[in-house]
């Protein structure tokens, strides 16, 4: 997701979809403990089966930490923010 979360970190670049960035969106507890627990298929979001839910919790608070307000939308959504979208 880059240094910054903005999906633009150096090797999401080479992904399709792209990474999520999240400035633009503020996923929900029970969405990233979907996505981080079995990833994202078709992307280069992998699952984490053995993420424990205080490590789910402390992730999703800490991608919730750069969310900047209102989303940007995007003019070819990425299959990552369709999923996260859901999340909201």
């Amino acid at each position: 997701h880059g240094e910054d979360a903005a999906g633009d970190g150096p090797d999401g670049r080479q992904m399709l979809p792209r990474p999520a960035n999240f400035h633009d969106m503020k996923p929900s507890y029970p969405g990233a403990a979907e996505v981080l627990r079995d990833g994202v298929p078709g992307s280069g979001m992998p699952a984490w089966p053995l993420i424990t839910p205080s490590e789910i919790q402390a992730v999703t608070y800490y991608m919730r930490s750069f969310y900047a307000g209102t989303p940007n939308r995007l003019s070819q959504p990425s299959a990552s923010r369709m999923q996260m979208e859901g999340m909201q």
